[in-house]
């Protein structure tokens, strides 16, 4: 099997990886001064994402190390306590962006012109409140990501 290369930031934690067209530097050595070049000669029976997203580089170990599955696109490697952190308030927009997504494609429930009858509208504006309260509502030490949201359901 023919290595492929590991394109991974100080901390670790892979970013992408590429086929070892030998256009790449030698292992440990920087990319562009942000990314370090390391191989990877055995996927240990994994997908390529499946390694990129529950491996990271270890300095001391001078290997790939598992760790837990990175749980959103903005995390990064606390190798010092052996945990994944990182900014909440970028996941908290994330949030955001879903809910007003959410909102936009509810906007014809409550519309003057709505098919709906009153009782049905008040359902909807039920509804759309609930997700107008995200994220105030949420349990930031259980969401991890967007996927972890509880969405109420769309009544219509």
């Amino acid at each position: 099997m023919h290595p492929i290369v590991a394109i991974h930031e100080a901390d670790g934690v892979i970013k992408r990886t590429d086929m070892d067209s030998g256009i790449y530097p030698a292992d440990g050595e920087t990319l562009d001064h942000f990314h370090y070049i390391h191989r990877i000669y055995d996927l240990e029976g994994l997908t390529s994402g499946e390694f990129i997203n529950t491996r990271v580089w270890d300095e001391d170990s001078d290997a790939f190390i598992p760790v837990p599955r990175k749980p959103n696109a903005y995390a990064s490697w606390d190798k010092n306590n052996s945990r994944w952190t990182w900014d909440t308030e970028l996941v908290l927009v994330e949030i955001r962006v879903e809910r007003n997504r959410r909102l936009m494609y509810s906007d014809w429930m409550v519309m003057q012109d709505s098919p709906l009858s009153q009782g049905d509208k008040d359902i909807a504006v039920q509804y759309r409140t609930t997700l107008r309260n995200l994220p105030s509502t949420l349990d930031m030490d259980v969401v991890m990501s967007v996927d972890d949201v509880i969405w109420p359901d769309s009544p219509f």
